[in-house]
């Protein structure tokens, strides 16, 4: 593994020892609609010192999640913007549109609802990093679907569902070892603790929903109940922003049983699936549309 989790996410990755299987990157090339489009928006622009990029607001993370993060994880504080945001200059960076406009963009980890909030609200994604002249629709930050850490999480998993939660634990410690060089005891984890649920407190957080006409939602549904719940917390905390949580989610059973921020549990399995495009099914009359669409 790479000594530091960040330095898999550089501009200059490409020598990058964790890569297993590499999209290439390059802000000669890169451009239009990619991977790194999701993050800034004009301030922030401003505040890496990078090309503008557009006017919308980003994307952030949801605040349940963010929650299930200890303090001294390195993956929270090195892979979200929170907090006060500055310009280069040290003046403080202030919301632009909305009704926090004029006031100081402090960060914070809270969201309304899926369908409204202002600039402050929500941790925003920085997985990656950003490069001063460069514009964020144009990187050079290669992307790795397969990483080495991904691989010995895969292990874990394997060792974990066959009944070797010690080795397991063996493995997840390893990998939370450069993620709490500051708390070196916090990254020790045992077997039963993998085993056990997840710290997740799922469940509806709406305050603010449809166009603030609607009285806020608020349900508590925990994650104690789901199996193998740690493991997910894990894979959760290691791999967030690199576009896995769906897929893992289903395989430990959350996708269509577990509510959070605006979402609500369907208890349909048949979600699991996407439907088939209806051009597809055209072209070939023995293609059958998956269950529930």
């Amino acid at each position: 593994m790479a000594g530091n989790q960040k330095d898999v996410f550089k501009a200059d990755n490409e020598d990058c020892t964790e890569a297993v299987f590499a999209v290439p990157f390059d802000q000669s090339y890169a451009g239009g609609l990619n991977i790194f489009n999701y993050a800034l928006n004009g301030q922030f622009s401003q505040v890496y010192s990078t090309k503008s990029f557009g006017g919308w607001g980003g994307s952030v993370a949801v605040p349940q999640f963010i929650n299930t993060f200890d303090p001294d994880d390195s993956r929270l504080t090195e892979n979200y913007l929170m907090g006060q945001q500055v310009y280069p200059d040290g003046s403080n960076v202030l919301c632009e549109i909305g009704n926090s406009q004029g006031i100081p963009m402090n960060i914070v980890n809270v969201v309304p609802g899926v369908d409204w909030a202002e600039e402050l609200h929500g941790y925003h994604l920085a997985k990656y990093e950003y490069v001063a002249g460069m514009s964020p629709g144009a990187m050079s930050n290669d992307v790795f679907p397969f990483r080495y850490t991904d691989i010995l999480m895969m292990k874990a998993e394997c060792l974990l569902r066959t009944g070797k939660a010690d080795e397991a634990a063996q493995i997840v410690t390893e990998i939370r070892q450069r993620a709490f060089k500051s708390a070196p005891e916090k990254a020790v984890v045992t077997g039963a603790e993998l085993m056990g649920g997840s710290t997740y407190d799922y469940g509806l957080r709406e305050t603010t929903y449809l166009d603030k006409i609607k009285s806020p939602r608020t349900t508590h549904e925990g994650g104690a109940d789901i199996k193998y719940g740690r493991f997910l917390d894990e894979l959760g905390w290691e791999f967030n922003q690199e576009g896995r949580r769906r897929q893992d989610l289903i395989r430990f059973g959350v996708w269509t049983t577990k509510s959070w921020l605006s979402h609500s549990a369907t208890n349909d399995i048949n979600k699991n699936l996407y439907p088939i495009p209806r051009a597809e099914l055209d072209k070939n009359g023995k293609l059958k549309q998956n269950p529930g669409y």
